[in-house]
């Protein structure tokens, strides 16, 4: 007789298992000697199995996917709708149908700061690609990098659309994340036709999608390809030569009289950051571009040796993920910043690793630009 083995699970039924809890932070693309993405490898096994598998798809992923969408609502009732997502009874019900988790609180939403556009007689130096969480939840920093573009010299024209379309991406709906990067690069080249503008942003999902994701989106398109080498986080632009040999940085802080600073910062890079590779130009990029920046402004900057905070984007506010975005916390980030004395500023650049941060620590961590802005 032939020996029975217990029946095995379908393949896509165990991939789909072992990528539920995958952070998609992006770290193997860059630790990994083969330089595997998996986080785009799930993306697009999450898109194809849903497609497959339509009613698999949780409520709570057309909340995230399209909080660019929905924001503008939260945010217009702000202190309402901030009320109403945190009573006890509301979290319990968000649990129970849409598997968020009661121990997360749901991030704040602010009313957005008006943005001063340009003077019709005078062409943008730079674009500014605004973001749902900077404009919505945390508009002091997109305010805060406007300031610094604004001191810096230069005249700045804020894109009319919000992000590259990460949270999309993140949840799989690759046909409306490609639909919203053609919106995208249609304002970018009515605004810049010939391609010489850089792209500015402060929020790393967003700044890196449109460096890396949507060169998988338009293979074909050299628009795209040269736009990829003029994206930039704020903090990488600022430390680059304009045309005139002078960085951004060095004339904003030569017409400030800037007093000495010996506090020290502890900065914890966002994943997407830490996979970024060398630029071709040679100047910092990614969490070097960040620690470079804070130390020209006098900081004694500790950089926190950990890999991912835990929250990844939408990842620590599901239920069934909150223990495991805690533990991955707890591995290194909070401790050390639980020991960390309490005059240390704690600084963060990501949307998600701030509010990690607050929930795991009770401390809060500020964007980096706010720092430059508070000495401006």
């Amino acid at each position: 007789l032939l020996p029975q083995h217990p029946q095995t699970k379908p393949i896509a039924e165990a991939i789909y298992e072992s990528l539920d809890c995958c952070l998609a932070c992006k770290g193997c693309k860059s630790e990994c000697p083969s330089s595997v993405d998996v986080a785009k490898l799930k993306y697009e096994f999450m898109h194809a199995y849903y497609q497959k598998h339509p009613f698999a798809r949780k409520p709570r992923d057309f909340l995230f996917a399209f909080i660019g969408t929905l924001a503008p609502l939260g945010s217009a009732f702000a202190p309402l709708t901030n009320l109403v997502f945190r009573l006890a009874p509301i979290r319990w019900l968000n649990e129970k149908m849409l598997g968020l988790s009661s121990k997360r609180a749901f991030p704040s939403f602010s009313h957005p700061q008006p943005i001063p556009q340009p003077p019709n007689t005078k062409p943008p130096d730079c674009l500014f690609l605004t973001d749902t969480f900077s404009h919505y939840f945390h508009p002091q920093t997109e305010q805060a990098a406007l300031r610094a573009l604004s001191k810096a010299g230069l005249t700045v024209q804020v894109l009319p659309i919000h992000g590259a379309g990460r949270t999309m991406i993140s949840k799989s709906f690759l046909e409306a994340a490609q639909s919203h990067a053609t919106r995208l690069l249609a304002a970018i080249r009515q605004l810049d036709p010939q391609g010489k503008l850089p792209v500015i942003g402060v929020e790393p999902s967003e700044i890196y999608t449109l460096k890396d994701e949507f060169l998988d989106f338009f293979p074909n398109d050299p628009y795209v390809s040269a736009l990829a080498k003029r994206v930039w986080m704020i903090d990488e632009f600022l430390l680059r030569p304009l045309s005139s040999g002078e960085t951004p940085l060095q004339h904003i802080l030569f017409c400030q009289s800037t007093v000495p600073n010996t506090k020290t910062v502890l900065l914890h890079g966002h994943c997407y950051q830490k996979a970024q590779t060398p630029a071709d130009d040679g100047y910092p990029i990614g969490v070097a571009a960040t620690q470079a920046m804070l130390e020209a402004l006098g900081y004694d900057v500790k950089l926190i040796d950990c890999g991912c905070c835990g929250m990844a984007g939408a990842f620590g506010y599901e239920a069934e993920h909150y223990e495991l975005s805690m533990e991955v916390g707890e591995h290194a980030l909070f401790p050390t910043i639980r020991s960390a004395p309490n005059e240390a500023i704690v600084c963060a650049v990501g949307t998600s690793c701030r509010s990690q941060i607050e929930d795991g620590t009770q401390r809060t961590a500020i964007h980096p630009i706010c720092l430059l802005d508070e000495r401006i």
